[in-house]
């Protein structure tokens, strides 16, 4: 596997865009499954104000801060 699909695997949420039979990215025309994706525009689509103030206005502050971003999330409120 070459170094950028290595560091795609390894990334959080990233690996569904592999094929692990393949051994590389799914191919055009093949399922990408994506439950955690799926699940979080449900629940958008259902309460769209969650998207600044509920749980996934929750973990995308944690996931920008976790990565150096000085946000604190009062951006958005």
């Amino acid at each position: 596997m070459s170094r950028p699909l290595i560091i795609v695997a390894g990334a959080v949420g990233m690996a569904a865009l592999l094929d692990a039979e393949a051994g590389g990215p799914v191919r055009i025309g093949n399922a990408l499954r994506q439950p955690q994706l799926a699940a979080t525009i449900r629940a958008l689509a259902h309460d769209p104000g969650s998207f600044y103030t509920g749980a996934f206005a929750q973990r995308a502050v944690e996931a920008l801060r976790a990565g150096g971003a000085p946000f604190s999330g009062d951006e958005w409120a």
